[in-house]
């Protein structure tokens, strides 16, 4: 099952993608702003932080619809969790990283 990190732009064009196929289901949502947005995409979770997300046993895919800059971060969290990871951007890894 899929989860969103974030609940901007990215994320309502990405639930809209996800709620029309068959091949998608969406389980949570992070975002430090708008819980209610769970509730309006029909998402079953609503998760605080990324680590809440990362520890939920329902979750396979982390779609990552943040800004660039924090990408590196989520992305290298998400990956020592072994998580699957969806990016919509390019990632900023620096190359010591």
């Amino acid at each position: 099952m899929t989860a969103f990190v974030g609940c901007g732009m990215p994320s309502q064009s990405h639930s809209s993608g996800y709620r029309r196929s068959k091949n998608f289901f969406l389980h949570g949502v992070v975002s430090s702003e708008n819980p209610k947005l769970a509730d309006e995409w029909g998402i079953i979770s609503y998760y605080p932080s990324l680590e809440a997300i990362l520890n939920a046993p329902m979750v396979g895919a982390i779609d990552l619809a943040v800004l660039s800059y924090i990408h590196d971060y989520m992305a290298l969290v998400a990956v020592r969790h072994s998580e699957h990871i969806i990016l919509e951007k390019q990632v900023d890894i620096r190359r010591k990283e």
